[in-house]
């Protein structure tokens, strides 16, 4: 009998231990990776992208009634640089944590007008970082457009 209670004590505890130390990790995002330091990458700003996993809008003039997209990067430096060049006015959104709806919000730029968005923030290596891009007063569709990393 006292075999068996230790045997049911080490269980409780190892799972304990386990979910007491266990490190948490980001979900995972909806919208496409991309990989640091790579060229800039020609992206589609379309109905299979935007989603509305964070309604939460502040900053730079964005509203959740925006049309957005998402995409998300692990950071491989502590600075990262990210630009998103738009024909439209575009918001550039920067946020991280452990889940879509309840991420941490960072950084946005917004020019006012189209051209280059751009963000340079101190990242952490190995933790993932989601893109939020909004085109400005309008829930259209934007066409291509580029984002660099």
């Amino acid at each position: 009998m006292k075999n068996i209670y230790n045997i049911l004590l080490l269980f409780i505890f190892s799972g304990i231990s386990s979910f007491s130390f266990a490190q948490t990790s980001n979900c995972a995002y909806t919208g496409t990776a991309l990989t640091v330091g790579s060229s800039c990458t020609t992206v589609a700003f379309n109905s299979n992208n935007n989603t509305n996993n964070w309604t939460s809008a502040s900053g730079c003039n964005a509203s959740p009634s925006y049309d957005d997209a998402w995409w998300w990067f692990t950071a491989t430096a502590t600075s990262t640089t990210i630009t998103y060049n738009s024909t439209s006015d575009a918001i550039l959104h920067l946020l991280t944590g452990t889940c879509s709806a309840t991420m941490s919000y960072l950084a946005c730029a917004d020019n006012t007008s189209s051209g280059n968005e751009t963000i340079t923030y101190a990242t952490t290596i190995g933790t993932n970082y989601a893109i939020r891009v909004q085109r400005y007063n309008s829930d259209a569709n934007y066409e291509w457009n580029y984002l660099c990393l």
